[in-house]
């Protein structure tokens, strides 16, 4: 059946509640919100909704609401995680390894009643809704196994690299591309090509005899679900992938099959600036004329004193080294931080009197959204986790980042700027930690004026605004799903 242009059409987007993954369907359920007659149901954990509703009280208030548009919120049934366990680990062989054991556990947090109940209460909100169109987070398992369950047809996405949803396809994938939590290069050196191969084969016992996974299995097995877990399954050939990048801001693959949809990043638009929620950080940044490092590293990082020690002297060695060839520079710091504690007390031995004097911002939440600071162009340097969103905010604004990774792909984005050329891998030798004497020299080589990381980083985002559709390309695939009618795959 298909739909007129009058027809108020019903788009379900399904996805984890974790904000990285979330930030990628917040993007797209504004794209499609801002255009007439949608109805936009967003289906995730219960602690997604504040976010859902902030987005659609932003769209009514500004006036950007479709005409005859709307977006509900519906919290599926389980509890987002059983445990939350650490997920720091080293890079290279024994690091890999290490991480092996944790992922299962990190990517279901759920008994295996709890993880059926999740795919129970979604096939009630899918055939409660009867979309037109499901778009599935690459990573939401349960959406995905509902999906299969009753036969309905979706399309992926999620903040995913080429990479990373087509890597088996490529030739020698396993002698060609780093494996996930490994923190090798590409291109792959031949001295670690047979390590590689281990850290996968690992990878992939580790998945199959997981406690947790068979637990999970064995549960998806008494309730039909015969195939092996979603997240698990790679690529699928009869699903299309709406992939937030172009083959330009990743590793080079040679092969990128057409149900790939090649959008380019999806962020949301800035739609305050800085100066309308926060004039007086508007007016700071300003001061700097363009030299500000922003450091965040992600919701996920614990804060330590050993590591806080070293953040903090690498970045009192570049102030110093600024301000000795009479250069201004500035640091805006995101971190979780509680008066009085230790940490806080480290903060002021290494930094104190650029705290005191403004040149350090240390803040427990911003004001404002980030993307409109990268936006200005007040940011000389985006200090990161290598968290997927992070990277792309970076990219889309043009900004070079000094990327301190501390698991799993994180370390794939490290490598990934380097091999692009649009920042430095800082912590290199220390990770998951940090060395203050690398993160110095890191940063110094970035924010230098004339460096090639801030030419390559704004040539980068060129290639972005000229090829990337980004949200609106995904959403308008969208749409063409929505007016082809509902879609039926095979039952499992």
């Amino acid at each position: 059946m298909a739909f007129t242009s009058n027809s108020q059409r019903r788009v379900l987007l399904m996805t984890n509640s974790e904000y990285g993954q979330a930030n990628s369907f917040i993007a797209l359920a504004h794209a499609l919100a801002t255009k007439p007659n949608i109805h936009i149901h967003f289906a995730s954990f219960i602690d997604a909704e504040p976010r859902v509703t902030q987005l659609r009280d932003s769209l009514q208030g500004t006036g950007a609401l479709g005409a005859g548009s709307m977006i509900t919120f519906h919290a599926t049934v389980a509890i987002q995680f059983l445990e939350k366990a650490t997920i720091d680990h080293s890079p290279g062989f024994w690091g890999a390894i290490k991480s092996h054991s944790m992922i299962t556990n990190n990517i279901f947090g759920w008994s295996a009643d709890q993880y059926m109940t999740g795919v129970k209460s979604i096939i009630e909100i899918i055939e409660a809704i009867n979309p037109q169109a499901i778009v599935n987070d690459t990573a939401f398992s349960q959406g995905l196994d509902a999906c299969r369950k009753i036969g309905r047809k979706y399309i992926s996405a999620g903040p995913m690299s080429l990479k990373d949803t087509v890597a088996e396809l490529q030739p020698r994938f396993m002698v060609n591309y780093p494996t996930t939590s490994s923190g090798y290069p590409f291109p792959l050196p031949w001295s670690k090509v047979i390590p590689n191969i281990i850290i996968t084969i690992s990878l992939i016992y580790n998945i199959f005899t997981s406690p947790r996974t068979r637990s999970i299995n064995a549960a998806r097995k008494a309730g039909g679900l015969t195939t092996m877990l979603p997240i698990f399954a790679g690529f699928q050939k009869d699903v299309e992938y709406l992939a937030p990048m172009i083959p330009e801001l990743d590793f080079h693959l040679t092969v990128i099959p057409d149900n790939v949809i090649l959008c380019g990043p999806f962020v949301l638009p800035v739609i305050r600036t800085v100066e309308q929620d926060d004039p007086e950080l508007s007016k700071w940044l300003q001061a700097a004329n363009g030299r500000t490092i922003l450091l965040n590293l992600g919701t996920h990082t614990i804060v330590d004193v050993a590591n806080t020690r070293e953040l903090a002297k690498g970045l009192a060695a570049v102030i110093q080294h600024e301000r000795d060839l009479k250069r201004e520079v500035q640091v805006l710091w995101k971190l979780q931080l509680v008066p009085g504690s230790e940490v806080d007390a480290v903060l002021r031995e290494e930094l104190g009197k650029d705290i005191d004097s403004g040149r350090v911002r240390i803040v427990s939440w911003l004001a404002v959204d980030p993307m409109a600071i990268l936006h200005e162009r007040s940011i000389i340097c985006s200090v990161h986790h290598g968290g997927a969103n992070s990277f792309f905010e970076s990219v889309v604004t043009g900004i070079p980042h000094v990327i301190l990774p501390r698991w799993f792909d994180c370390y794939d984005y490290a490598n990934r700027a380097e091999y692009l050329g649009i920042g430095i891998y800082g912590n290199k030798t220390a990770a998951p930690g940090a060395n203050a004497l690398e993160f110095a020299a890191a940063l110094i080589k970035v924010i230098t004026p004339g460096s090639t990381y801030i030419s390559k980083a704004k040539e980068l985002s060129n290639v972005c605004e000229n090829k990337c559709g980004g949200r609106e390309l995904a959403a308008t695939r969208i749409l063409k799903g929505a007016d082809e009618g509902v879609s039926l795959m095979p039952k499992v």
